[in-house]
């Protein structure tokens, strides 16, 4: 699939059992390939009856992975469908969520603000993010 097929707004088609839920989304956004395959994974020691099963999230298309970014593409929709320019998060500090955020913020227009937790203070967290608009 061509990449500008990305970041786009869908309609949302739930599973039928998802039907039952109070508030189904009615879009989402576009991030990654939605289907990517399940394999079994053969470990040694799992005897049956018990398998085990990876979800290829590596396999999405982007480089925005893993189950974060699908929740994104519910929370990024809303967003649009409300109207809202900026998008505010908190994680912590080697947050993949955060930079999945910035990202698939910055490429539907949306402007990101990261709230990072971190345990570094003054001059050591300075010197770790040295960008100088973020201190005046």
């Amino acid at each position: 699939m061509a990449t500008s097929s990305f970041f786009c707004r869908i309609p949302y088609e739930p599973p039928t059992w998802a039907l039952k839920l109070k508030k189904i989304p009615s879009s989402r956004v576009k991030l990654v390939h939605a289907e990517t395959p399940i394999h079994e994974w053969k470990v040694p020691g799992v005897k049956a009856p018990f398998t085990l099963h990876v979800k290829r999230d590596d396999l999405t298309g982007s480089t925005l992975t893993g189950n974060k970014v699908r929740k994104l593409e519910f929370l990024l929709a809303d967003a649009l469908d409300k109207g809202c320019k900026h998008i505010i998060t908190c994680a912590g500090m080697q947050s993949n969520h955060c930079r999945a955020t910035a990202v698939a913020s910055a490429q539907m227009g949306l402007k990101s603000h990261l709230v990072v937790r971190s345990k570094l203070k003054g001059d050591k967290w300075r010197r770790l993010v040295p960008h100088s608009s973020w201190w005046e």
